[in-house]
């Protein structure tokens, strides 16, 4: 009977303890719920930031009024939960909400609800580096990149076929957005002279196909026949006409005799 009274109380201890955990994507919008059996309160509060001393918004039933200091943040105190639109890194972090049923009535602290969030970015770009040097190999390496991401990531690299590769990982954050920027390059060994095909991908985001390790293409036989005997061709056909007037000339002065 123990055990069995253990096992069912667990997972509310659990909750308890732990808090809920909610996720949200930035620009995106979540819901928190306040729990509380009582229908009737006299204020309700969801707060966060350091000891939860942050009050993010408010209401007061006596006078029916709302303190919002967060922007598109919503409270309903009927259904008790607190909405977050538009949606920032800055939003991460723990909340509770504290409802007040008035004097004699108790108070409610709900369980702690941490927020986490995540973007994921829209495109990833793959390209060929500007060569640098005279002695870049610029057809031997790409750069991936991958714009307004959170939390930092790391890129993955998909090549057709066995070739050694290693890669340089560049991460800048946005002071304001607090988003990271993330670039891979990454630098193949073409000795085998095989080209390859290469995409990259970051939160199941992935780039177009690109081929590296090209060799320069040859012209064929025929193409090099042409060109060495165009300019043959373009002599004889100067001089032949010169030919044939000296010819009409001689026939002509021929006939007068």
């Amino acid at each position: 009977m123990k055990m069995l009274f253990l096992l069912l109380a667990f997972p509310f201890f659990f909750k308890v303890c732990t808090g809920l955990l909610l996720s949200g994507e930035v620009g995106g919008t979540v819901l928190f719920q306040c729990n509380s059996i009582k229908m009737e309160i006299k204020s309700m509060s969801f707060q966060g930031g350091t000891a939860f001393k942050k009050v993010i918004i408010g209401y007061h039933a006596p006078t029916n009024k709302t303190e919002v200091l967060r922007p598109d943040t919503f409270l309903n105190n009927v259904d008790k939960t607190v909405t977050f639109g538009n949606l920032t890194v800055s939003d991460e972090g723990t909340y509770k909400c504290i409802i007040n049923h008035g004097v004699g009535r108790g108070k409610t602290e709900d369980t702690k609800t941490t927020l986490s969030i995540t973007a994921t970015p829209d495109t990833v770009t793959l390209e060929r580096p500007i060569p640098g040097s005279a002695g870049d190999v610029s057809n031997a390496s790409l750069t991936c990149t991958a714009v307004a991401v959170y939390p930092v990531s790391k890129i993955s690299w998909n090549v057709s076929g066995v070739l050694e590769h290693q890669w340089e990982n560049i991460v800048t954050q946005d002071k304001n957005s607090l988003l990271f920027n993330i670039s891979s390059t990454a630098f193949f060994n073409c000795s085998d002279k095989s080209t390859r095909l290469i995409t990259c991908s970051l939160g199941g985001v992935s780039s177009d196909e690109k081929s590296v390790c090209q060799q320069p293409k040859g012209h064929s036989l025929l193409y090099c026949l042409l060109i060495l005997i165009a300019p043959v061709l373009g002599l004889g056909g100067f001089c032949l006409p010169g030919k044939m007037k000296k010819k009409s000339t001689m026939t002509t002065d021929a006939e007068q005799q």
